[in-house]
Formats: structure tokens, sequence, C-alpha cells
């Protein structure tokens, strides 16, 4: 019986044996495991870092291609702005000018019209009491609305 004893405990310190193996090589595989996922998370990582870098500096050699492109592009735009803001302030005085000319013709006559028609250039009292044309239409457009006004 002796004999049956000894291989029953034996048996049982194989067994106990190939458990402990087992268990450590499930250990093992679960460390594994999980130094993979660690690695997989810290390449995933990597990647990711590398391509935001990436792009970041696709971005900036678009910005640097681009840049003085838009630059000289707004520079003409400024350019077309002023010149248009010059044209505008230039025709502005010159239809100013126009109209000061008008007033100046309409009291004082021009001076080949006095020339033809043999008088002599009017007197500073004559230009004074002399009624401006302009405000004769202004008084005339008064009368006209007016009598719209009273006809209504």
């Amino acid at each position: 019986m002796r004999d049956g004893k000894e291989n029953y405990f034996v048996f049982e310190d194989h067994e106990v044996q190939r458990l402990q193996e087992e268990k450590q090589e499930e250990e093992e595989r679960k460390e594994k495991e999980a130094r993979w996922k660690r690695e997989a998370a810290e390449r995933a990582k990597i990647r990711e870092e590398l391509e935001e870098e990436q792009e970041k500096a696709r971005v900036a050699r678009l910005k640097r291609r681009v840049t003085p492109e838009a630059e000289r592009l707004e520079k003409l735009r400024i350019q077309r702005m002023d010149d248009i803001i010059a044209r505008n302030i230039m025709e502005r005085q010159r239809k100013e000018e126009q109209q000061q000319q008008r007033q100046i013709k309409s009291i004082i006559p021009d001076s080949d019209e006095l020339l033809s028609s043999g008088s002599s250039l009017p007197s500073v009292t004559e230009l004074l009491t002399r009624p401006n044309q302009q405000d004769q239409v202004h008084v005339k457009d008064e009368q006209n609305q007016q009598a719209n006004q009273q006809d209504q």
C-alpha cells in the first residue's frame, strides 16, 4: 500500500506542479497581453502625435505658400480702393468747381458777353442788388409747390 500512497502523493505533487505551471503561464499570458495593450496604446498615441505634427507642418507649408499671394492681393485691393477714393474725391472737387463757376457766371456775366454787347462791367452795387438766378428758380419752385398745394 505504501507504493500506492507514494504514487498518489507523487501524482498529487505532479498535479499541483502542473496547476502552478498553468497558473504561471496564465499570469505570463496576461502580463504579455497587458504589455501589448500598453505598447499598442503608446504606438497609437505616438501615431496621433505624429499625425498632428504632420498636419501642423502641412498647414505651415500652405501658409508660407499662400501668405505672400494673399498679401499681394490684399495690397492690390487696398490700392484699388485708394484709387477709387482718390477718383471720387477728384470728381467731387471737379463738380464743386463747376458749380462754383456756374454760380460765378450767374452773378458776373462772361467777359466775352460783355465785350460783344459793348457794355462795361457791372458795378459792385449792381452785383449786390441783382437777384441771383438760382434764387429766382428756387422762388419759382416754391410758388409752384404752393400753387399745387392750394389746388389739392
